[in-house]
């Protein structure tokens, strides 16, 4: 006679990938009525918050996980001082801003600091809108695309800090735009691009970067592209005269070519 030897090897749950919509309007992340599956989601769901008039918020000292956030059709997120929001792992993107839609971040939002992201870490879409305060950070590494990705009309706003590739590299570009987008650096604001191994810090077309602040390129771990790439109508417009040792305005670290 012959035996089958049949092994079968039984995964974890979370390691399955579920996805929970908001199905509340104005509410806290970390109610669970407010999910379609009836629990708040953890670092193996993939989040979608979708409509007019939700506004879903990540309340104080509150923890906020997900393998994948989107953010369409003018809804909105709000972090709140204190609070975190943690991506890992996603396939596709990890968070998309898309149609309308806004982020608004106080806290701290952290991007493959664990677990690899496949493709792009931040995407904003068809005047798609990302705020970030004072107090906010904004921590994005481990991605095989592009750091930030902004298209059609969509708008960055930084009081605080955006750190892209600090820890560990990001594939693609640190910024790419294109088409009327616009990143704004407040006075206060402070952004760093490190450790792209293949695109360039920021790449930027018919799209502005507005620095009145600081935009540190290559200043930790090299850029192994360009620095900065404006093909075709992309703006730099300062709010100083560019100075290219100028610590108030824009610094060039390390490049190879």
């Amino acid at each position: 006679s012959i035996f089958y030897l049949v092994i079968i090897t039984i995964l974890p749950l979370s390691s399955y990938a579920v996805t929970a919509n908001w199905i509340g309007t104005n509410g806290n992340w970390d109610l669970a009525t407010n999910w379609s599956t009836g629990v708040v989601p953890d670092a193996s769901t993939d989040v979608v918050i979708n409509g007019l008039a939700k506004q879903v918020t990540i309340p104080s000292n509150f923890n906020a996980e997900a393998k994948s956030v989107s953010v369409e059709f003018f809804a909105k997120i709000f972090i709140n001082t204190d609070a975190t929001l943690t991506v890992n792992g996603s396939a596709l993107d990890a968070i998309t801003i898309n149609n309308g839609a806004t982020i608004t971040n106080e806290g701290i939002i952290t991007i493959g600091n664990s677990i690899p992201i496949t493709q792009n870490a931040v995407v904003l879409v068809s005047s798609a809108k990302l705020i970030n305060a004072a107090t906010g950070i904004i921590n994005i590494n481990n991605v095989g695309d592009i750091g930030i990705a902004l298209d059609l009309v969509s708008e960055i706003t930084n009081s605080g800090a955006i750190n892209i590739g600090s820890v560990a590299a990001v594939n693609g570009a640190g910024f790419a735009m294109n088409n009327e987008s616009k990143v704004t650096n407040l006075s206060i604001g402070i952004i760093q691009v490190n450790n792209i191994l293949a695109g360039d810090g920021f790449y930027v077309q018919l799209s502005d970067v507005i620095n009145q602040g600081e935009i540190h390129i290559g200043n930790i771990h090299p850029i192994l592209n360009s620095m900065t790439q404006f093909p075709i109508l992309g703006k730099l417009l300062l709010s100083q005269m560019l100075l290219l040792d100028d610590f108030f305005t824009v610094l060039y670290g390390q490049e190879q070519r």
